[in-house]
């Protein structure tokens, strides 16, 4: 009875389950705008999003499969008209400098132990057209 209980104990503590990662927007600018994450071309989530708020849109559960996978595609909405749509790049290859992506594992990322959170500043804005 002892050796399976030393072999339960060996098991369950090779089996630590981990966190889920949360990833959350932060709006840096002094703009409203909605956040809308697209499925299937369908609006699954939208949120407005106020000045020096952040909001948590999706959480990522073990095995990791990278921030907001299967998304089509992330639109804001800025309160005047303009729009900036994010899309998955074809790989991490393409993160780069040049592309500030919320699609890309860690670029432009704040991380943390429990959570990454992607900056929409007033650059990201300026894009918006």
């Amino acid at each position: 009875m002892a050796k399976y209980l030393l072999v339960f104990l060996i098991f369950s503590s090779c089996t630590d389950k981990e966190e889920a990662i949360k990833y959350l927007f932060k709006n840096d600018t002094d703009k409203n705008f909605d956040i809308l994450l697209f499925d299937n071309s369908i609006v699954v989530n939208s949120t407005m999003l106020l000045p020096n708020e952040s909001v948590e849109l999706y959480s990522d559960k073990p095995p990791f499969d990278g921030p907001f996978a299967g998304f089509d595609s992330i639109k804001l909405a800025f309160n005047n008209g303009r729009e900036l749509t994010y899309v998955p790049l074809i790989n991490n290859d393409s993160c780069g400098i040049s592309n500030k992506n919320p699609f890309c594992s860690s670029t432009y990322h704040d991380c943390d132990e429990v959570s990454c959170t992607f900056i929409i500043d007033f650059i990201e804005y300026l894009k918006a057209r």
